[in-house]
């Protein structure tokens, strides 16, 4: 039930395009309909989760596409740690594969979800997995090797692939697969983005190296780089390149999603000569031997102070 209001609530929007005098009762109608999606995973959403998704939408329905246009248009989204990125990216799967129906550039043919470790690829598609068949969404699966790869997208799925960057490496021949509209979610952007592994991943879904129009993407990350703002970030007339939408260490902590752990900051000095210092297990004529009676000290302070609390 949550998923058909979803994906009413969205396509809706994106057919009047928010230009109408209806506008912010379409955003309230959208919003309510992401709670709901939320729910049906038994999870309440925070705000700026909601707050990404709905700026995302927002800017597929609004923005001037034109049949001829063939610039980039990418979206980079900056998560701090422990702000529930990984339930976003769940969540914007979701909203972009209810809206792949859509005609031109604002619907997609095929989800890419991308990770550039095994264990954050089992873990990101567990969660996006999990959440998606909450919703009654099936259309979705985990690579298990390049092979199986290869043979996904050849067979044209068009569906939601979940998978790590490293597998388009080790695809034997680059083979263009049919053109289609792909939007690619990748997670841990600064990471993800490595020469190699993109340049046959641009290979394999449009036959050349560089990023074409038909590829969109959604990079997360919670270290917005230089090299990242300057991919996908958002040009500014002053300040460079700055994220899409932004949720910064800072705002989540005064959110109290996550901890300010300067509040226990404290600056001391350590006496050395009061700590001991084994000398069987050292040999004074080592020339790091000071180096090491320091790092000792520093690390017999640490670990009182924590076995006091």
């Amino acid at each position: 039930q949550g998923g058909g209001a979803f994906s009413n609530s969205c396509n809706h929007m994106l057919t009047r395009q928010l230009r109408t005098p209806a506008k912010q009762k379409q955003h309230t109608a959208l919003t309510e309909a992401l709670i709901t999606v939320f729910k049906n995973s038994n999870i309440v959403p925070r705000k700026h989760q909601t707050d990404t998704l709905k700026k995302i939408l927002t800017d597929l329905a609004t923005y001037d596409f034109d049949d001829s246009d063939t610039s980039m248009r990418n979206y980079l989204i900056h998560h701090t740690a422990g702000s529930g990125k990984s339930l976003t990216i769940a969540s914007l799967v979701l909203c972009l594969y209810k809206l792949k129906m859509m005609s031109g550039r604002r619907g997609f043919d095929l989800i890419l979800v991308l990770n550039d470790r095994t264990y954050l690829d089992e873990q990101l598609g567990r969660t996006v997995t999990n959440f998606l068949r909450n919703n009654e969404v099936n259309d979705v699966v985990q690579v298990k090797s390049s092979s199986h790869l290869k043979e996904l997208l050849v067979a044209g799925n068009r569906g939601i692939i979940i998978t790590t960057v490293q597998k388009f490496v080790k695809l034997l021949q680059p083979q263009m697969i049919s053109r289609k509209r792909v939007a690619i979610i990748a997670d841990e952007a600064h990471r993800t983005h490595g020469a190699v592994a993109t340049n046959r991943l641009h290979e394999f879904l449009t036959g050349g190296s560089n990023q074409d129009h038909l590829l969109t993407y959604f990079s997360f990350t919670c270290t917005p780089t230089d090299k990242t703002l300057k991919l996908f970030g958002v040009r500014t007339k002053t300040s460079g390149y700055l994220p899409f939408y932004s949720y910064s260490m800072n705002m989540a902590m005064e959110d109290g999603i996550i901890l300010d752990t300067m509040k226990d900051y404290n600056s001391i000095k350590i006496d050395y000569d009061e700590y001991e210092f084994d000398d069987d297990l050292f040999d004074p004529n080592d020339p790091d031997f000071e180096l090491k009676r320091i790092i000792n000290a520093k690390a017999t302070y640490v670990l009182k102070y924590y076995l006091k609390r």
